[in-house]
């Protein structure tokens, strides 16, 4: 009987604990169609966070692993989406708790990296040439004229 009650109490203690694997099957449940974003949130916990964060607590992640899993990311993806895959991690530790499955420790930090969403694209040598084509005969010289001065003063 006590060995029972033993083996109950283990399972209770399994189904209460909060991996970020039941949080996640837990936060798609509730959030079915979230935002558009659900194929990009599939594939990050599938291939970043799963593997690695799956069968642990928010209590048994400290910010030095969140911030390890942001340097080992950034090695390999762009900041945008190193960013995505740690704020998917916070999204679902932030759920689990206004649930009240658990509080978060004041100690957790989610540290993003900084995405520089600025692009600088230069035209090739033909591209430059086709333009300044395409300008000589434009219709509207003065406007013409003006794009030529951008062009050559950045």
């Amino acid at each position: 009987m006590e060995r029972r009650r033993e083996e109950l109490a283990a399972i209770e203690a399994e189904n209460s604990r909060w991996t970020l694997k039941k949080l996640w099957d837990a936060y798609q449940e509730v959030h079915p169609e979230h935002k558009g974003n659900r194929p990009t949130d599939i594939s990050n916990f599938k291939n970043h966070l799963s593997r690695t964060f799956g069968n642990r607590t928010v209590d048994e992640v400290t910010t030095m692993d969140i911030d390890r899993l942001r340097n080992r990311l950034l090695k390999q993806k762009a900041p945008a989406t190193v960013r995505a895959v740690i704020e998917l991690m916070r999204r679902l530790f932030n759920f689990g708790e206004k649930q009240g499955w658990y509080v978060i420790p004041k100690t957790l930090r989610f540290n993003m990296p900084k995405v520089d969403n600025q692009k600088t694209e230069v035209l090739t040598d033909e591209e430059l040439s086709r333009l300044l084509t395409v300008l000589d005969g434009y219709e509207k010289p003065d406007i013409a004229s003006y794009i030529k001065f951008v062009m050559h003063t950045g």
